[in-house]
């Protein structure tokens, strides 16, 4: 239901998107172990062809028509409930269920011998479904002279039973047909001399005589008569009728089966490929909310920054200015209060390090200059203090210069 709700935000573009696979992505994605199913669906998807389901030609896609939000669920449940047909027609093909030893290969395409159809039970829906009407089943005279040599064999007739049944099928060639002859079964099998061909029309009632001629097994082993001869034919015609039927009504169902494999995969890839946009849309909107949330959040929080660094620059400036205002208020008050005029020495020490200003200074400043002169004077002393020190060294040089002499 979530899902539904999802899928009806999507847009007509996004759906088609969704709804059309490349055919190497469609042979990816489906969920089969047996490979013999595998190759049919390869080739199944090969041909071009469109039903009321899907469209195959270079993509496999849903018609347009079934692209609608409010029934695209149902089609998909429609188009995976061909599952259990399948499972309805594989039981109608075999007698019963073969365990399946082999869990890569499903009991249509299984490499061991086929179990025997129940073909009796469809010989209706053949001749009503499959084959078109007044259609004949062909025999090749070849065909039907090798399978009457291993039917012969496989008996073990005597020679002079197998000469019997070979004159029969003699007669059978050589008799003119009569159309309203329905004396015997092979009155209604007819030959072809031109084409050497036999028909076999299909008719239900003809045809079920014939398997259940093919269902005799009689426990003699002799066509000593010409009538045990002629039914020995028709046993031979009816197992081979019979391989023809279960052939046709096997290779019939085996395409039904593959198309509804295929319908079953189809549905179950598109309805998982738009489910999964659907949620990746919805991760995705909610993705790109979170992302405009956490945007926001950080432009809000770098302004909020931003904004108190300004008032803290602001606030030091003010401080800063304040703190100015009021110490060259208070030196200007403290100076002019307690302005004291320099001595004569203080004035010519203040004139040699270029000083030129008013003449009251600052008790600051006196002390300033008493600390200026102390250090001028001990640099004065000190250099007087060598003078002296070389003079000396000077005369003791001189005098034990003459004293040497």
């Amino acid at each position: 239901m979530y899902q539904l709700k999802e899928s009806r935000k999507l847009s007509n573009t996004e759906m088609k998107e969704c709804l059309q696979i490349s055919k190497s992505e469609f042979l990816e994605q489906i969920n089969l172990e047996c490979s013999g199913c595998i190759s049919a669906l390869k080739d199944f998807i090969t041909l071009n062809r469109k039903d009321q389901f899907i469209s195959i030609d270079q993509d496999i896609k849903l018609n347009d028509d079934l692209i609608n939000s409010q029934r695209i669920f149902k089609t998909f449940a429609k188009l995976q409930s061909f599952g259990e047909s399948i499972k309805s027609i594989i039981s109608s093909i075999f007698k019963k269920t073969a365990p399946q030893n082999n869990k890569k290969r499903c009991q249509l395409h299984s490499l061991k011998q086929n179990p025997e159809i129940n073909i009796q039970e469809h010989v209706h829906y053949i001749c009503n479904e499959i084959v078109n009407q007044n259609e004949d089943c062909i025999i090749q005279d070849k065909e039907f002279d090798y399978h009457l040599q291993n039917y012969l064999k496989t008996k073990k007739f005597c020679p002079s039973c197998k000469e019997n049944i070979q004159a029969a099928l003699k007669h059978f060639k050589l008799q003119v047909p009569q159309p309203d002859c329905a004396c015997s079964i092979i009155c209604f099998i007819k030959y072809d001399h031109l084409k050497c061909e036999i028909h076999i029309p299909y008719d239900p009632i003809l045809l079920n005589a014939l398997l259940n001629k093919a269902q005799i097994q009689p426990f003699y082993q002799h066509a000593s008569t010409k009538e045990d001869a002629q039914e020995e034919l028709l046993i031979c015609i009816g197992l081979l009728i019979k391989d023809r039927l279960s052939s046709l009504y096997r290779e019939t169902q085996t395409q039904e089966i593959i198309k509804y494999i295929f319908y079953q995969q189809i549905g179950e890839i598109f309805k998982r490929r738009l489910e999964n946009y659907s949620k990746m849309k919805g991760e995705h909107k909610s993705q790109l909310e979170e992302l405009e949330q956490y945007l926001k959040k950080e432009v809000e929080q770098k302004d909020k920054q931003k904004k108190k660094r300004q008032l803290k620059k602001q606030k030091r400036k003010e401080q800063q200015l304040s703190f100015d205002g009021s110490v060259r208020a208070n030196y200007l008050q403290e100076s002019s209060r307690r302005s004291i005029s320099p001595s004569n020495s203080e004035k010519n020490l203040l004139k040699s390090f270029g000083w030129q200003g008013s003449p009251s200074v600052s008790p600051q400043t006196r002390k300033e200059l008493e600390f200026l002169q102390k250090e001028h004077l001990q640099e004065i002393n000190n250099r007087r203090k060598q003078l002296r020190e070389q003079t000396k060294q000077c005369w003791c040089e001189w005098c034990h210069h003459h004293k040497q002499k």
